[in-house]
């Protein structure tokens, strides 16, 4: 099937389970939208975020910068194949 014949649901839930599982060896652990139609992906053991704790200032804001990348790999994928209206 081509990403052309596919909707933007399946789209979203090859990015999770395929892409997602190609980068970082994991599937995603749950994928919901939210009440404006935008999906939320969210992995409960993402091992990048292991190290860092939450609770200062300071950390938390390392943990925005170290989700910076995997958010901007998901954007660039879904700006490539014309769905990134639907990720925020």
């Amino acid at each position: 099937m081509s990403l052309k014949a596919m909707d933007h649901l399946e789209v979203i839930k090859l990015l999770c389970k395929d892409f997602w599982y190609g980068i970082f060896r994991k599937q995603i652990d749950k994928l919901q939208t939210n009440h404006r139609g935008v999906f939320v992906l969210k992995d409960y053991s993402f091992r990048w975020m292991h190290q860092c704790s939450c609770g200062t200032d300071v950390l938390n804001k390392v943990n925005v910068h170290v989700l910076q990348f995997p958010c901007g790999l998901l954007y660039f994928i879904a700006a490539f194949i014309r769905v990134s209206k639907y990720l925020r």
